[in-house]
């Protein structure tokens, strides 16, 4: 009666497992960087939908700025004002602190690509301009781009085959 394993056999299965192993890193990897792209733009719908809001409460114009969209002079100026950022939330042109999570959050995730204008305004009366974003991943493997298209009422995201859309 034999005992044990043949070296074969061990070193067969030693090498199935590093393969199998090596096949759920990379996947991980993968699922990890999609997701950024994806809280990014979670975190800007949620960042829109409250600056509407807090212009409603306060009774004040809230602006989010897009310093990396290339928009002439004005956007150089916002770019050498605020040259980290990817997006920038103000009231009465001063930083709003109580978004500094999203914005820290949208800034490690996403960069804007372009822009139909470099700000959007939010007015105490509920209106705001419309706007298209492009955003991509901070990530160089996810090379996907979504839009998100705001207006006075909805904001829709639109991936290349598919779109949702989100009431304020």
């Amino acid at each position: 009666m034999r005992r044990g394993f043949t070296f074969l056999e061990i070193l067969l299965t030693v090498t199935l497992l590093v393969i199998l192993t090596s096949c759920i890193a990379f996947n991980f990897v993968t699922v990890k960087d999609k997701a950024l792209l994806d809280d990014g733009v979670i975190n800007i719908q949620t960042l829109i939908r409250f600056s509407k809001s807090h212009s409603e409460i306060v009774g004040k114009p809230v602006k989010i700025l897009f310093p990396e969209a290339e928009l002439g002079d004005e956007g150089e100026s916002l770019r050498q004002k605020y040259p980290n950022d990817t997006i920038v939330v103000l009231v009465d042109g001063e930083p709003l602190e109580t978004v500094k999570y999203y914005v820290e959050s949208i800034n490690n995730s996403v960069h804007v690509e372009s822009s139909t204008h470099n700000e959007i305004i939010f007015y105490p009366d509920g209106m705001n301009q419309s706007c298209l974003i492009t955003v991509g991943s901070v990530s160089v493997d996810d090379p996907r781009k979504l839009e998100i298209s705001i207006n006075a009422f909805t904001t829709k995201i639109k991936d290349s085959d598919e779109s949702t859309d989100s009431n304020f």
